[in-house]
């Protein structure tokens, strides 16, 4: 818990980026992307990032997914 955002989310990218990982890699990327510049949730930040990248709409009463 004392580790510093970045430094976590850097780490997570080393982890996405590793051969063998499944899933797709540009969304968690975008979404480690998101977390790293925004100040919001990871499921906030996964909704953006589908957004972005595949046009999603979002429709939400949470006002942190307006920060997209």
């Amino acid at each position: 818990y004392k580790a510093p955002k970045n430094e976590i989310l850097q780490d997570l990218k080393k982890i996405v980026a590793m051969r063998g990982m499944v899933g797709d890699k540009v969304l968690q990327m975008e979404v480690l992307n998101i977390l790293e510049h925004k100040n919001i949730d990871f499921v906030d930040a996964l909704l953006c990032a589908k957004k972005e990248l595949y046009g999603y709409g979002i429709l939400s009463f949470d006002s942190d997914v307006k920060k997209c």
